[in-house]
């Protein structure tokens, strides 16, 4: 059960919904704005206040019991220019923006947006506000669900903008072959669900097929794990690949979450394998070789509609089937194609699904949040004029 916490009344500059992954937000709002955090995930916030309980009561009798209706109450006690989020996957930032059409509504994307069975939002169709986007795809995503965006930026992803800013540290040649990206969890394998079943089937081929391949080519496998080490899974994690791949046969690698160490383990590999992840895209838009597995396990392709998610990869790029014959030939085509020869073969792949604009996400939305308070200086980046309203 949520407990309440309690929010000063006073007129704040910018409100962060939901503070979950919110400290990539900090490298996005100028110094010197005042800035509320708002937890809506852990905690039921309130502002002390007689005119909030009014407003409250007002939105609930017109649009029901509703996050919508407590977070609108909310920015209108505080009163904020710029109301943002990194949580995008919601139902509320779209009817907020509606609520609030001259505030600076703003979601940014924060990672792969599958076709989630859970994911049920209210009405016919789902709606946006200003929406910071990893590349074309998720507006061509956006058109298909009929959905509405007040403006969709196509720029790139936050945390690949940060780490390449502040933490990245480039390598003469690389210093791994193959890296697998983790997708462990616990629950994964624990769990009786189809959607589960079919992850955790998907996860033990890939293992099955890279203790292989590593034994018969005589190539290690990096993993880049998905927890950091003081995280309660990491052990399990670790021994998951350990036993499904070969101690002897595998190097993992934590993840110091922060300071982004899995982007500083793909970026210094030759070939990253994936089933279907965000670090995969992330990295396919910085250049790096892939070979996605995601559309190999037909009844999760169907699940999740990977194979949408995966048309613009190049087919030499994807395992189309659980065969290890298949998976051998492309692993080792991929590792050995020149340079040259991939970029070219990936370069509409790399446009569609990952901007990596220049500036980086984080100093575009910080010069579209310094516009909202100094009018005289446009924000540096152009809106996409085939948004899906």
């Amino acid at each position: 059960m949520r407990t309440f916490t309690v929010i000063s009344k006073k007129k704040f500059d910018v409100v962060i919904i939901d503070i979950n992954a919110s400290e990539w937000l900090n490298y996005c709002i100028p110094e010197g704005l005042s800035i509320c955090p708002v937890d809506i995930d852990k905690r039921l916030p309130i502002v002390k206040s007689l005119s909030f309980l009014y407003s409250l009561l007002k939105k609930v009798a017109n649009n029901g019991v509703t996050s919508t209706s407590l977070l609108a109450a909310i920015i209108e006690e505080l009163n904020p220019k710029v109301v943002i989020t990194f949580i995008d996957d919601n139902k509320f930032m779209g009817p907020l923006q509606t609520l609030f059409p001259e505030k600076l509504i703003i979601s940014i994307q924060n990672g792969l947006r599958l076709n989630d069975p859970n994911y049920r939002p209210l009405g016919k169709y789902l709606s946006f506000p200003n929406y910071f986007g990893f590349g074309e795809h998720e507006l061509s995503m956006m058109k298909v669900k009929n959905a509405s965006v007040a403006e969709y930026y196509s720029v790139g992803s936050l945390r690949m903008g940060i780490f390449l800013t502040h933490f990245y540290k480039p390598k003469r040649k690389p210093s791994h072959e193959i890296c697998l990206i983790s997708g462990y969890g616990r629950s994964v394998f624990n769990s009786s669900t189809e959607l589960n079943v079919e992850l955790a089937l998907s996860w033990n081929n890939i293992c099955k097929f890279l203790s292989k391949f590593s034994k018969d080519n005589g190539i290690k496998i990096t993993v880049a794990m998905r927890y950091p080490v003081n995280h309660e899974e990491f052990l399990d994690e670790q021994k998951y690949y350990e036993d499904n791949i070969g101690q002897k046969s595998i190097v993992c690698f934590a993840n110091d979450r922060k300071t982004l160490s899995a982007y500083q383990t793909g970026m210094d590999s030759v070939v990253v394998v994936s089933l279907m992840s965000t670090l995969m895209f992330e990295l396919l838009g910085m250049g790096k070789k892939i070979l996605c597995c995601g559309i190999a396990n037909n009844n999760l392709a169907k699940i999740l509609d990977t194979r949408v998610q995966c048309e613009k990869i190049p087919k030499i790029f994807l395992l189309e089937k659980w065969d290890y014959d298949e998976f051998e030939s492309k692993l080792l085509n991929v590792l050995e194609m020149q340079d040259e020869r991939y970029q070219s073969l990936i370069k509409d792949s790399k446009r569609y699904y990952m901007a990596c604009s220049q500036p980086p996400p984080h100093e575009i939305i910080y010069n579209t949040l310094l516009s909202k308070y100094k009018p005289n200086r446009l924000p540096c980046v152009e809106k996409d004029n085939n948004n899906a309203k």
